[in-house]
């Protein structure tokens, strides 16, 4: 019987994100799940009150926890989770409240280095004739302009991963080589 390869495992906000993300995936080695709307703030609630909420629950089993028992990075079914939210203040928010879930009821995959926040990219440029560039801040994006001897740029500014074509994501945020991820411990 083949052993099957642990897949990366994206956690995205939302249906539409999981939508697009699943159209640009390699099923082999890559799987998406999507939080719906914001998840319960761990600061803010008791544990019973997050072990009844339904969206932490399902989150948690799908990562191979629960609250019944200490979390076990042994029976994570992925090889690596990637936290990957719209590139605006809702999805840092977004981004925040996972991490925060996360570091509280799934510490060893922290303490294991098994977790990463992918960055998408907040802004496009693009110029006729010319490969278009790509922007992660408000900052990097003033730069490539100053540098740019082109008046003529158009400025996408991306406000949900759904927004992005399918090589976009391919580039921008599935392909471990090109993508901006920072691993956390």
């Amino acid at each position: 019987m083949p052993i099957l390869q642990k897949k990366e495992l994206f956690l995205v906000e939302g249906k539409s994100a999981h939508n697009a993300l699943s159209l640009a995936i390699d099923n082999k080695t890559q799987s998406v799940y999507a939080i719906q709307g914001k998840l319960a703030n761990v600061e803010k609630r008791s544990h019973n009150a997050l072990a009844e909420n339904l969206e932490c629950q399902q989150l948690l089993a799908r990562l191979g926890g629960s609250f019944t028992q200490d979390y076990q990075v042994e029976n994570l079914v992925c090889s690596h989770v990637l936290i990957l939210m719209d590139p605006d203040i809702d999805g840092l928010h977004s981004s925040a409240l996972v991490l925060s879930f996360l570091a509280r009821y799934c510490k060893p995959l922290l303490a294991a280095r098994l977790l990463s926040i992918v960055k998408p990219p907040m802004f496009k440029l693009s110029a006729v004739e010319c490969k278009p560039t790509y922007a992660w801040t408000e900052e990097e994006l003033q730069l490539l302009l100053s540098r740019s001897g082109n008046k003529d740029i158009e400025i996408t500014r991306y406000k949900g991963v759904a927004q992005y074509s399918i090589d976009e994501c391919h580039h921008h945020l599935l392909h471990a080589a090109s993508r901006r991820a920072y691993l956390l411990s």
